[in-house]
């Protein structure tokens, strides 16, 4: 299991295709370290830029958090 905890880009570069050069290389090699499933961060479900990530991709969303505020 490959742990994405601290991926991430500066919102200097976003949008800019650094995930596609990033992801270019990273995945073939972690495939060629015997790497066959990636696990990221909990991320919003409203954080369309961070899900569409994955749409290339074989993801499977296996995990749901929420936090719900009651104010008292």
């Amino acid at each position: 299991m490959l742990d994405l905890l601290l991926i991430g880009i500066d919102p200097e570069y976003q949008g800019k295709g650094v995930n596609s050069l990033i992801f270019s290389q990273f995945i073939p090699e972690a495939v060629k370290l015997g790497f066959e499933y990636a696990e990221t961060n909990p991320e919003l479900e409203i954080n369309n830029k961070v899900q569409s990530m994955w749409d290339d991709l074989e993801a499977r969303h296996h995990k749901t958090r929420r936090a719900y505020i009651k104010n008292l």
